[in-house]
């Protein structure tokens, strides 16, 4: 099976209070499912940034060529705009919001709803980027759109005129054989935890992104290979 890739940041090292959250809600999910939750690894947790899976045979990125032409990706030009770009650092927030703060919307849901949730099988965390330390500013969402002056588009902006300011972190798979009651009550139990925790308040910088070379899209650490990316020089041996 041929590799891909993606650029992430957290695969590996986490802030610390970042780390240590993380291992509350994997304890938590277990208290609640048991067997039926597969917890990923501590180093795998990570969060996406945009995508550089190509199309096979060649360097197009694979989402692009969904909605039409397009060259091969420049990710040389990628990485520098990354590493050299003014957006980063930018400060992001995890946890702190309670239900019905409405302090912001994301996908028509408040961050209380949004901060964790079950999509598919997977178990997700949420953050956001913040100005002020309350709403999104919008950077991360700014910053995948640059990459479109790459020729790679994020999974998430597809449609015309979609945003996607999310900080999103898989924790493990959920066995919805579990039932949807379990479940229902193992995503409201890690709600609360959020809601009532002092908001994790950290840096996304550029020294955090890594590209992850894969065969399986959950970056295991038994076949991911991860490299920062200040330290990518041969972008076509992460796909051989």
């Amino acid at each position: 099976m041929s590799r891909q890739a993606t650029i992430v940041a957290y695969w590996g090292d986490k802030p610390p209070l970042l780390a240590a959250l993380l291992d509350r809600l994997r304890a938590l999910f277990m208290d609640e499912l048991g067997s039926a939750f597969r917890p990923y690894a501590p180093e795998q947790v990570h969060a996406t940034l945009v995508g550089v899976e190509r199309l096979p045979g060649g360097m197009r990125n694979r989402r692009l060529a969904r909605v039409g032409p397009c060259p091969d990706m420049d990710l040389a030009g990628l990485r520098q705009r990354l590493l050299e770009s003014a957006r980063l650092p930018m400060p992001v927030r995890v946890g702190g919001f309670r239900a019905g703060e409405g302090v912001f919307v994301s996908r028509g849901e408040e961050p209380y709803t949004r901060s964790f949730s079950l999509q598919g099988d997977k178990a997700v965390l949420m953050g956001w980027p913040v100005v002020g330390g309350e709403a999104p500013s919008g950077d991360l969402d700014r910053l995948r759109r640059e990459a479109l002056l790459h020729h790679v588009l994020h999974a998430w902006h597809e449609e015309p005129g979609s945003v996607d300011d999310d900080l999103y972190m898989r924790i493990g798979l959920v066995d919805l054989d579990a039932g949807r009651t379990q479940c229902a009550a193992a995503v409201a139990a890690a709600r609360h935890l959020l809601s009532e925790v002092v908001p994790l308040r950290f840096s996304l910088a550029a020294g955090d992104l890594s590209v992850a070379s894969y065969v399986d899209e959950a970056l295991p650490p038994s076949s991911t290979e991860v490299v920062p990316l200040a330290e990518v020089s041969d972008w076509s041996s992460l796909y051989d």
